[in-house]
């Protein structure tokens, strides 16, 4: 299966990420700034996007998105 998380970098949502690579999902995301945690998920095989919040960093084949509570319903992510 492959998901996206939107604001990848925070606790809660990195935590999710971390448990579906360890179940051999495909795992893509995204946040605003680089962090410890978005470069320790991309060690483990996520593909992550920082930045500006793109249509274009969703996978055209993604099963599930996952977001924190912080994205706002405008994310062009959604």
């Amino acid at each position: 299966m492959k998901l996206h998380f939107i604001g990848i970098g925070g606790i809660g949502v990195s935590a999710l990420a971390r448990y579906y690579l360890a179940q051999g999902h495909k795992v893509s995301g995204s946040d605003l700034t680089s962090s410890e945690i978005t470069k320790a998920l991309e060690k483990l095989g996520a593909k992550i996007f920082i930045g500006k919040h793109r249509t274009k960093n969703l996978p055209k084949d993604v099963n599930l998105v996952v977001y924190s509570p912080a994205i706002l319903e405008n994310n062009p992510e959604l």
